[in-house]
């Protein structure tokens, strides 16, 4: 049976093809896998599966000792000069020395910072590895596959006690405290309150992670049978379903967001197949509404998520004659439009350097990587940020002109415009590793993705 969505995939060392033609054998590059990547890609993989339960403050010790181990093999794997010498990388390296420069200076945090798991993370040190590990994955598909099988069925596992916990915390209509203590078994006498905190703290970030995780699996399709891509389908239904019951409305957003970017961005053959993704997404958004309409009825925080992701869309879409905009937006967002509009105005009153950050967020509203930057930094930081991103989108874009069919850059486009509108509400860049490390995983990936050639490789099986 025929399968697309494959391209070819190009070198690891010196230039890249500049056609089709140029291009070598599939199966020739299949087989030449640099030996110092193997074992890279597995600790870094298994330092994945490590950062959940360092999510929850357990295996503190193990999770930091990998890290290190990751940053060494990293200077020694094939792969890391192309990488650092890709354009954006080079901007996001900008980046990088716009924050330790601030760091040195006392504007934004401190050196301390370096040897802390929640803090921003220090992207040389700390993320560039995981940017080479899905880099390298991307152009030998087949290690890809296996290593996301690997991640996806370690996750899954770990995600199915709070997919029950948040379905039923969501029946009994539960707060977001409230559903976070009875999936994790918290006794509610000792330290209820902080342990709801830290756990709501945590799920800021896992929750979004599970649902680009979940866009991500798109990227194997082509290489899985029908019957591979239906358990995929399970596990991708299991992370959404999971992400959209953790009470967060910027997630329920970001959901509704990348069902209508699926059915934009799916791999194009055929109007009918054009239709059959279409399909899906107005699916997807339907499931959303009937979880929404049965939840409204109660106070849960699946009910309090959707609601605020409803009036953010309405007030954006439909507004009526005697509300207030911004009030409406308030009210939906938490507050958080307020935070964004603090940090734009910072950043107008401290343009070119910013005001530097506080951890009371008295000048920076600390709820947007875009704006808490330009208010930290300035333009010397917004820029190399922005830059960075659009050189992936720009380069992704002319990808899927050479290579249409390519469900891995229809996956990387889907995760990129997604994780943007993230980045506009929430500051997950610059947060919990555990979240930052897919995030550099995947941007990994979607770098490795802006260099696809159009050169068609042989079906699955």
């Amino acid at each position: 049976m025929a399968s697309v969505g494959l391209t070819q995939p190009v070198s690891l060392d010196g230039p890249l093809p500049r056609s089709s033609a140029a291009a070598i054998d599939w199966a020739a590059r299949a087989r030449a896998v640099p030996s110092s990547l193997p074992p890279f890609w597995i600790i870094c993989g298994l330092t994945l599966v490590v950062a959940h339960y360092q999510l929850w403050g357990r295996m503190d010790l193990a999770y930091k000792g990998l890290g290190a181990v990751v940053v060494a093999m990293m200077l020694v794997s094939a792969g890391l000069t192309r990488l650092l010498t890709r354009p954006a990388m080079l901007w996001l390296l900008a980046f990088e020395l716009v924050m330790v420069v601030n760091m040195i200076a006392g504007r934004f945090y401190d050196i301390s910072a370096l040897f802390t798991t929640s803090s921003p993370p220090i992207v040389l040190l700390r993320c560039i590895p995981m940017v080479l590990c899905g880099y390298t994955l991307a152009k030998h598909p087949a290690r890809e596959r296996t290593f996301l099988l690997f991640i996806a069925a370690a996750y899954w596992l770990m995600c199915i006690p709070d997919f029950f916990g948040f379905i039923s915390g969501a029946q009994g209509g539960l707060d977001r405290a409230q559903q976070q203590i009875a999936t994790q078994g918290i006794d509610t006498d000792v330290n209820a309150s902080q342990w709801a905190k830290a756990y709501i703290s945590c799920f800021i970030y896992f929750s979004p992670l599970l649902l680009f995780f979940a866009i991500e699996l798109f990227r194997i399709y082509p290489m899985i049978s029908r019957q591979m891509r239906l358990l995929v389908l399970v596990v991708q239904a299991t992370f959404v379903i999971t992400a959209v019951l953790s009470g967060f409305g910027a997630v329920v957003l970001m959901t509704g967001v990348a069902s209508v970017l699926l059915g934009l961005f799916a791999p194009v053959r055929s109007l009918a197949y054009r239709l059959q993704w279409l399909a899906v997404s107005a699916v997807s958004i339907g499931v959303l509404e009937v979880l929404r309409q049965s939840l409204s009825a109660s106070e849960s925080a699946a009910s309090q998520a959707f609601g605020k992701a409803v009036s953010i869309v309405t007030a954006i879409f439909y507004r009526q004659e005697g509300v207030d905009l911004i009030e409406q937006m308030s009210l939906g967002s938490s507050s958080r439009s307020v935070l964004l509009w603090r940090s734009f105005e910072t950043f107008l009153q401290h343009p070119i350097v910013g005001f530097g950050f506080q951890e009371d967020m008295t000048e920076v509203g600390g709820h947007s990587f875009f704006f808490d930057t330009a208010a930290s930094f300035g333009v010397i930081g917004l820029v190399p940020a922005v830059v960075f991103f659009g050189l992936i989108i720009l380069g992704l874009r002319a990808a899927r002109k050479r290579a249409p069919e390519s469900w891995p850059l229809a996956a990387s486009t889907i995760f990129v415009w997604t994780l943007i509108l993230g980045l506009i509400i929430n500051p997950y860049l610059l947060e919990m590793l555990s979240l930052s490390y897919f995030l550099f995983l995947f941007l990994g990936m979607a770098l490795a993705d802006t260099e696809t050639v159009a050169a068609p490789l042989p079906a699955v099986k």
